[in-house]
Parts: C-alpha cells; sequence; structure tokens
C-alpha cells in the first residue's frame, strides 16, 4: 500500500499554516484488491528533532481531518511531519516525511508599518527599500500583505507568480497576508525589495451599484511587509515596512480599476528602469507615509492564488470599421498581451467583449455605472521602441473578442501578437467526465470552463461585469465545483467572507464581503 497526497490544512507542505490546530490528510493506493487502512499513527516535530505530537496508533479508517493535539505550535517556524498506517492483517507502511510551515498565529510583524502615498491617486504607488547582508544566508521568507493588489520583486526577480494577490475580504474583518521562501533571491551585500500597488477592490472609487465606492474599508493602497532572513551563525535580519522606504507615484500604470480597466503609459517607464533593482537611484524618490492601519485581523492567505493558468492564440483577426477584431474562439476570463513594434506615443485601446453585434463588438447594455458601453477599457501609450509588450495586471475580463482601436493606417497586425491569458484562482481540476454521446460531453466541458471562469478569490456570477460573489450562484454550483475542482481550501475562505458580512442579528447578506 502506498501512502501519496499527504496533506496540511488540505495542502501539500504549506508555507503559511495559521491555525493552532491544523488538520492533517493522506490518500492511499495499492495493487492488491481490498486493501484498506486500519489504523493510523501520525508524528509532528520541530526541524531540531524535538517531537510536538505522537497521536500514537489510532484504530480508525480516517484519513481526512486528523486533529492535531500536540504541543503548541510557534508562529513562523517549520515543522515535520509523517503517518504510519496499518491494514487489517497488521502489515505497516510509512509515508515520505513532509514539512509545513506555521504562519504569524496572531503574532507581530517586528514593528512593520503600513504605509503608502497618503494623497488620493489613481495612479499606482511604487515602493522600494535597499538593505545590506553581511554574512551567509542560510533561509529568507518574505510575509506581505499589499491591499488591495501588490505584486513584490527582490533584486529585480518577481517574487512568486501568482497575480491579483491577494484575494479580496471584507476588508473590516480578515486582511489576507501571503509568505513566500525567497531564500534564492536575497543574496550578500546590497539588497534591493520592491513593491507596486494596486486599488483592486479595496479602494474602488467609481461609482457602482453594489457601492464598494461607499465601503466603510475604502482607502488608499497600503503595503505591510517582513522580510526575515536567517543566517548561518543563527541571527536574524529583519526587513520591514516603514517611512524609510522610498516611494515614487508618477508611474507609467496611470489608472487601475478591477471594473474599468487600466491605462499604461510606457513613455514613463524610462524614469524607471531597474527600480526593483539594487542599483537604481531613488534619491529623487520621497519617503513613504505611514498609513492608518485597516480594521480586519491579518489572516494567511492558504488557498491558492490566482495565477495565469493557460494560454490562447486568437483564431482569426480582421479589421472592420476601423477597428481589429481579435476572436480566441471561445470565453476566457483573464487578460491579453500585446505585441507592437516601431509607433511612438500612440494611444491603443483595448476592448473586450463576450459576443460581436452585426460583425463589431457587442456593447454591454448593462450599465456598470448608469452608463451603457463597455465596462472594462485598456488603454496603451507607446513609447516606440522596436518591439514592446503590454501585459495588464491590475484588472480581469471575460471576454471571446478583443477589439483594438489606434492603429495606424497601413499597421496590420500579426495574428500571433495578441496572446489571452486565463486567470483564476489555481485550484487543481480533478474530476473528468467522458461518454458515447459528444453532446453531454461538450455540456460538461462548457461547465468546468464556466466555473474555471469564475474562480477569482471566490465563486463569482460573472468575470465581465458583476464579479461578485452572490450566495445564491455559488448555492447552485458546489456540487459542479467540489466534483470538478479541489476546492475545499477555496470555498472555506468563501465561507469565511460571509461569516465576515454577517448583520449583527446573524442575518446573511446574498454577497461576500459586503460592507455593513
Amino acid at each position: 500500500m502506498e501512502i501519496y497526497g499527504m496533506t496540511v490544512e488540505y495542502t501539500e507542505e504549506p508555507v503559511a499554516v495559521d491555525t493552532f490546530v491544523p488538520r492533517f490528510g493522506w490518500k492511499l493506493r495499492s495493487s492488491e484488491r481490498g486493501q484498506a487502512q486500519a489504523a493510523y499513527s501520525v508524528t509532528v516535530k520541530e526541524a531540531s528533532g524535538d517531537i510536538c505530537w505522537d497521536s500514537g496508533k489510532k484504530r480508525s479508517s480516517q484519513s481526512v481531518d486528523i486533529l492535531y493535539a500536540g504541543s503548541r505550535l510557534k508562529a513562523c517556524t517549520r515543522y515535520l511531519w509523517c503517518v504510519t498506517v496499518w491494514d487489517s492483517s497488521g502489515r505497516k507502511w510509512r509515508g515520505s516525511q513532509q514539512c509545513f510551515w506555521t504562519g504569524k498565529l496572531g503574532t507581530e510583524w517586528d514593528g512593520a508599518k503600513w504605509i503608502g502615498n497618503k494623497d488620493d491617486d489613481i495612479s499606482v504607488p511604487y515602493l522600494r527599500k535597499t538593505f545590506l547582508i553581511k554574512k551567509e544566508i542560510l533561509s529568507a521568507r518574505l510575509y506581505i500583505s499589499g491591499i488591495g493588489i501588490n505584486y513584490a520583486y527582490i533584486n529585480g526577480k518577481k517574487v512568486g507568480d501568482a497575480v491579483l494577490d491577494p484575494a479580496n475580504t471584507n476588508y473590516e474583518k480578515t486582511i489576507l497576508y501571503s509568505v513566500f521562501d525567497v531564500t534564492e533571491l536575497v543574496a550578500y551585500g546590497k539588497n534591493a525589495v520592491a513593491v507596486e500597488l494596486g486599488r483592486g477592490f479595496y479602494d474602488i472609487y467609481e461609482e457602482t451599484p453594489w457601492n464598494w465606492n461607499r465601503a466603510s474599508w475604502k482607502d488608499n493602497p497600503k503595503l505591510l511587509l517582513e522580510l526575515k532572513v536567517d543566517l548561518v551563525d543563527g541571527i536574524s535580519v529583519n526587513i520591514v515596512s516603514d517611512t524609510s522606504w522610498k516611494i515614487w507615484s508618477d508611474g507609467p500604470v496611470t489608472y487601475n480599476s478591477i471594473y474599468f480597466g487600466e491605462h499604461y503609459d510606457a513613455r514613463k517607464e524610462q524614469t524607471m528602469l531597474g527600480w526593483t533593482e539594487s542599483s537604481f537611484d531613488d534619491s529623487g524618490w520621497t519617503n513613504a507615509d505611514e498609513l492608518k492601519a485597516p480594521r480586519g485581523i491579518l489572516t494567511a492567505q492558504l488557498m491558492p492564488p490566482m495565477r495565469v493558468v493557460r494560454q490562447h492564440v486568437p483564431v482569426s483577426v480582421e479589421k472592420r470599421d476601423g477597428m481589429w477584431f481579435f476572436d480566441f474562439g471561445r470565453q476566457i476570463a483573464g487578460w491579453v498581451s500585446f505585441t507592437v513594434r516601431g509607433l511612438a506615443g500612440t494611444e491603443l485601446i483595448f476592448i473586450s467583449a463576450e459576443k460581436r453585434t452585426n460583425g463589431t463588438i457587442g456593447l454591454c447594455t448593462w450599465a456598470l455605472n448608469d452608463t451603457d458601453g463597455y465596462p472594462c477599457i485598456g488603454r496603451y501609450i507607446t513609447k516606440g521602441a522596436e518591439a514592446e509588450t503590454f501585459t495588464p495586471k491590475y484588472n480581469y475580463k471575460g471576454f471571446r473578442y478583443i477589439g483594438i482601436l489606434g492603429l495606424p493606417a497601413g499597421t496590420v497586425p500579426n495574428i500571433n501578437d495578441l496572446i489571452a491569458e486565463e486567470v483564476r484562482s489555481d485550484v487543481k481540476v480533478i474530476g473528468a467526465f467522458n461518454c458515447s454521446n459528444a453532446l453531454f460531453n461538450q455540456i460538461h466541458a462548457n461547465v468546468v470552463r464556466t466555473i474555471g471562469n469564475n474562480l477569482h478569490g471566490k465563486p463569482t456570477d460573472t468575470p465581465t461585469y458583476e464579479k461578485n460573489g452572490w450566495t445564491g450562484d455559488a448555492n447552485v454550483s458546489l456540487d459542479c465545483i467540489f466534483l470538478n475542482y479541489d476546492a475545499q481550501i477555496f470555498m472555506e475562505k468563501y465561507y469565511n467572507d460571509i461569516t465576515d458580512s454577517m448583520c449583527a442579528d446573524c442575518l446573511l447578506y446574498t454577497s461576500d464581503a459586503a460592507d455593513d
């Protein structure tokens, strides 16, 4: 019998377990018929070898939701664990040793402050800090909460592959933070850590039917960060967010909205070339402002983050009425990456649509802010490089068609100049269906795609318009979600959203993250 799929909090080797009573689980497989677990034993120890918990031999077939019952777990600590199982004949099998890290577990962030730009500004704030490491590095871990959206870099390299991180919550109750092992990114000598912040759902100021712009938590984007570097001599160096950080707010992202799109002026890149590197001259930048801390409780984001999970190329491209139309042949939730050549100071407008009407882009007949039209528009001003590529990262949309306005007369785009990137919470696909009826197979494929297009930190109703976590939509989709996706932790986050949005009299809102 083989033990595999060992998990803590339904996650293989998680980096931020933020509970004192984590749940352990594992799977079994065997080439013998009728094999089954009759007993198990779980042991947990610190990296030093000190035993924290030995469950002893438990006569049970249970292999999920095994609750930790050992000594109190320490924050930000690496633990090793293993499971042994017996069958009814007394034969024994031992799984491979696995590890997990605890999160902050409610402890302080070593003096870190929430920082950002105190001025109300629709552009993206860029923050950076340099620091010195004078001894050999053992390990380094980054703890970061940047709301609404953050992208972090160390020495010019992006930290992790998450996008639109962290998932939105009711910020009055819960603030999510992420943890990364950045040992390979931190170096001996001079280093730089840099972060850019988007507005996401935290700072929506455009009018919407759900009053996101009047949410009680609404404030400027802000950053809380702790970079812990452990040295081989046992000493730790902690770099935290504070007003010694440098900030710049006149970068290329001049506007960003989770609903209404992103505007990017590539000409502004020139003054920021290498801004994530340790060698960058930030003497012209100002010091960051300390901002008011949000009221929500900091909690580790354990569910899979949103990522680019797949790329798609167009199936056709044509020009009609001055607009270039790219057809991807299917509905996609995400964004497009576009490459343009030889233009300078040209504004390109990107319009997304789920359908075409009379041969042209189908106008949205649903009013997002009492104005019919395109709900999500990208604008890009070229810098005139031989080849330049624009990939938005502060909003996503649902589309099959992309229309581009602004290409000069005589410019013919290549069909491969536009690549669609499918973005969703990266939960694993675990279900499959196949039968002799092609129609049934296609229906199932459509259902799986539709669900995937609506997994963005919560189960949503549509990636095109509302992007809300309506309880009705989630309720009718639960069976399909769990049969096709490994969504346990994803849905637990959503249940927490609903709990956070509960009224004082215990009545529930019809949507997650509602502001009370």
